[in-house]
């Protein structure tokens, strides 16, 4: 197997009223600028608009809000279900490389210019086994996922087609790095989630 068929897309995984009803929720949200961890910037964790341009919104399940706690909880029984479909496409054996907890649900939100460098998402501090995407929205130009090759960022090895309701999941290590190309028209709504 070569590393690009661990990368698995999974369509229409909830209801699409339930994908509008978000993005309703998701527009009211005031987001924050995202911060990256960055180990040649003098301050490590920070904003850093050269290598990151989006705005970010935490789910947490235990929220003053019942509706936030009630999206939390309905991605991640979602998610976590997805998950345990990857590893049965992949042929992992659940008991060799169980996957014990979700990590974090966030919203991103990709404004006009908005991007993401090619990055991976595990790191010594930041320890991922599982990333997952999730796209809410098509009514934007630019913003694609791709995923590159590890020794040569120029090369793309995977586009993902912009489209609602697609989950993207893959793993967490250096050999998938992966960047979200500068949106050139309209905002691009989406979903990230880590599993450890």
């Amino acid at each position: 197997m070569n590393t690009v068929s661990f990368i698995k897309e999974y369509d229409n995984i909830f209801p699409f009223k339930v994908v509008i009803s978000l993005l309703k929720y998701l527009n009211k949200l005031k987001f924050k600028n995202a911060e990256v961890i960055d180990p040649t910037k003098p301050k490590g964790a920070g904003i850093h608009r050269d290598i990151r341009k989006a705005e970010v919104f935490d789910f947490f399940p235990n929220a003053k809000s019942f509706t936030e706690v009630h999206y939390f909880n309905l991605l991640r029984k979602q998610f976590m279900f997805m998950i345990g479909e990857y590893m049965r496409s992949i042929n992992q054996n659940p008991a060799c490389a169980p996957i014990e907890k979700i990590l974090q649900i966030t919203a991103l939100k990709y404004e006009k210019t908005g991007f993401y460098v090619p990055h991976c998402d595990h790191s010594g501090s930041i320890p991922r086994t599982l990333s997952l995407v999730y796209l809410l929205n098509n009514d934007y130009k630019g913003g694609e996922l791709v995923f590159v090759n590890p020794s040569d960022t120029n090369e793309v090895l995977k586009k993902v087609d912009v489209q609602p309701n697609k989950l993207v999941i893959f793993p967490s290590n250096f050999m998938y790095p992966h960047s979200v190309l500068p949106v050139t028209e309209g905002t691009r709504y989406s979903l990230v989630s880590w599993f450890l």
